[in-house]
């Protein structure tokens, strides 16, 4: 029996990472930081190049066939994602929680911190970070925790570092992050009898693992890629595969 084990982890760090941060109340360091950086970012390229080449199958006139539906897939995706302003709106979030950031980093000792700005900063940018959706799905359909799991550590690590700027609000980021990527996983539980019937999860995912890869380049600041706009490339490219079929 499948369960949401990348989630279960998921929220774990964020509460073990929250209470670090209330406890400890200091920062890492920036070798630290740099450190964690390399490492998740090398972790993300790795499973995401890992889940690309899996679900390529057959001799090379077929990889060839299966690599050209996950392009027009992305290309089909972008596009549409672009029609819907997903980048945008994840922008605007990021400037949103950059924004309260710079209000708790700039407030006077002793002040006290509304609960609620942690919640919602957390839960802006756990919750809406492409991997909450890439990572359910990937653990419903292939019973894959790694995006899960890299995105666990992403979290942990933020929780620790917002927990010192707005306090105990944190720890409640992971009811919405829960919802989410519990959401999600059913969905994904819930499509993947028609999906394996015909033979269409390969396209799911190749585009899954692009997209972690993508997110594994941002994390290393090798490359700025906009992750967000390419999600709807998850349902167009078994779209495009069926066509091909």
């Amino acid at each position: 029996m499948r369960v949401m084990l990348g989630t279960a982890v998921n929220c774990a760090a964020i509460v073990i990472g929250g209470v670090a941060g209330l406890s400890g109340g200091g920062r890492m360091t920036a070798r630290h930081q740099s450190q964690f950086k390399v490492g998740l970012g090398v972790a993300a390229v790795y499973v995401g190049l890992r889940m690309v080449w899996g679900s390529l199958n057959g001799g090379f006139g077929q990889v060839l066939r299966e690599l050209c539906v996950i392009l027009v897939g992305l290309m089909i995706g972008k596009t549409a994602g672009k029609m819907l302003f997903l980048q945008r709106g994840s922008n605007r979030l990021g400037r949103y929680a950059r924004e309260e950031m710079e209000k708790a980093e700039t407030r006077e000792e002793g002040v006290a911190r509304a609960p609620g700005t942690g919640l919602k900063v957390c839960a802006a940018l756990f919750c809406v970070a492409p991997l909450a959706f890439l990572g359910p799905l990937q653990e419903a359909l292939e019973d894959n925790p790694y995006p899960l799991l890299v995105k666990s550590v992403l979290d942990g690590l933020a929780a620790f570092a917002f927990a010192g700027m707005f306090g105990w609000g944190v720890l409640l980021s992971v009811i919405p992050v829960a919802a989410v990527q519990g959401t999600v996983w059913m969905a994904g539980r819930g499509l993947e009898g028609y999906l394996r019937a015909h033979d269409l999860i390969g396209p799911v995912t190749g585009v899954s693992g692009f997209l972690v890869f993508c997110a594994g380049l941002i994390i290393l600041e090798i490359r700025r890629i906009e992750v967000a706009a390419y999600l709807p490339a998850l349902a167009a490219a078994p779209l495009v595969a069926r066509w091909f079929g």
